[in-house]
This record gives structure tokens, C-alpha cells and sequence, in this order.
């Protein structure tokens, strides 16, 4: 009966403390070890009762919660960021903003003046003008000004705190000194870098 649960329950060592508190004698330990250990190795990983059971503390979604916020913490805005970013000017009109985010794939683009940021506008935000008056309207008559905006230094956790509590999914990533603009942040930015993180940790694990 030990030997047969150290098995597929894939907990050899709990088993024998088990066995000898059972027994209230430690004259079967050696034999139990030799008979748990055969029984461990034959039955293998793949056969155990408990269906959902990982390898790691790390890969058990009732220990994510344990992982997810110290690892947040730890990788930076600069590391997710988009730097490849298209900014437009508050002189432009609505119509350029319109076609550029359609032909690009974008749901925001960044406004800036001289360098710096003065403001974000939406997909959202240009549809909401007619289009016979999108070509005489100028983007900084739509714009949010002075956009909630991230620092390359930030830890993403402070990135999707701002995403959420301000209900946006972007944000413009400036110089903390010069306010110019490096790049830009979505939602899908921070996962895929979380993803990449995570992967690595695996692959080290594993390594």
C-alpha cells in the first residue's frame, strides 16, 4: 500500500513518515524506503492521481500570486517599451491622425511640441468628429492634454497600475529630465514582456 500511493501520488517522502507514524515503530524505514523509491522511479511522472499536480511551486496557479507581483518589480519600462513610436503634431489635422492609426494599426499616437509631450489623441477621440470636418480640424483641438505618462526607470507594476486606474491602454514613455519622448507602452507591451521574462526564468529552471 506504500509503495503503490508513493507512486502515483508522487510524495515518496510524506509516505514513509506516514507509514512509520502508522506503525509507531521505525523497524520498517529501510524497507520502505528501497520499496517507495522502486515505486517512485517505475511509476514515473506521467501516471499520478493528482491530474493537475505540476513540477514546480513556480508553475502552480494557486502560487502565481507569489511570483507575479516581485517579478513585475523587477523589469522595467525601458525593457518593454516600443521605441519605434510615431508622434504627430498638434498642428495636424484629424484626418492625418485618422488614416495613419488605420494604416498603421495604432489606437494612439502621442502629440508633441518641440521634443516633449503635450498630448495623446485616440482612435476613439477622431472618430468622434464628422468627417466632412476631419481635414479642418487640428489635433489639438481633440487631444488630451498633458497625457498620464511613463518613465523608462518605472517597474512595469507602476505601468499597469496607471493603465488600469486611469482605464487607458497606452501611455507615452518620456525623459524624466527633458520630457522628450523614447517610446510607448500598451498593455500588450507590458504582457509580452512579462511573457519573455518568465519564459527565461523557465528556461533556466529547466537548464
Amino acid at each position: 500500500m506504500m509503495a503503490l500511493f508513493a507512486g502515483v501520488g508522487r510524495a515518496p517522502i510524506a509516505v514513509i513518515l506516514m507509514v512509520s507514524e502508522m506503525t509507531g515503530t521505525l523497524a520498517l524505514l529501510a524497507p520502505s524506503m528501497v520499496a517507495v523509491i522502486l515505486a517512485y522511479y517505475v511509476t514515473g511522472p506521467n501516471y499520478t492521481i493528482y491530474r493537475s499536480q505540476v513540477l514546480r511551486r513556480s508553475e502552480s496557479p494557486a502560487h502565481r500570486g507569489e511570483y507575479n507581483v516581485p517579478l513585475l518589480m523587477r523589469i522595467r519600462v525601458s525593457d518593454a517599451m516600443n521605441s519605434n513610436v510615431i508622434s504627430m503634431s498638434p498642428l495636424d489635422t484629424a484626418q492625418k491622425a485618422y488614416l495613419t492609426m488605420l494604416e498603421r494599426g495604432f489606437k494612439g499616437v502621442p502629440i508633441v511640441d518641440s521634443g516633449k509631450v503635450v498630448g495623446i489623441v485616440s482612435l476613439g477621440d477622431v472618430l468622434k468628429i464628422a468627417r466632412e470636418k476631419m481635414a479642418s480640424t487640428s489635433l489639438a483641438e481633440v487631444m488630451t492634454a498633458d497625457p498620464v505618462v511613463a518613465y523608462p526607470q518605472e517597474a512595469l507594476l507602476e505601468v499597469l497600475n496607471k493603465l488600469t486606474n486611469h482605464g487607458i491602454g497606452r501611455l507615452p514613455v518620456v525623459s524624466k529630465e527633458s520630457g522628450q519622448l523614447l517610446g510607448i507602452i500598451t498593455m500588450t507591451d507590458a504582457m509580452r514582456a512579462y511573457d519573455r521574462v518568465l519564459e527565461t526564468i523557465a528556461e533556466s529552471i529547466k537548464g
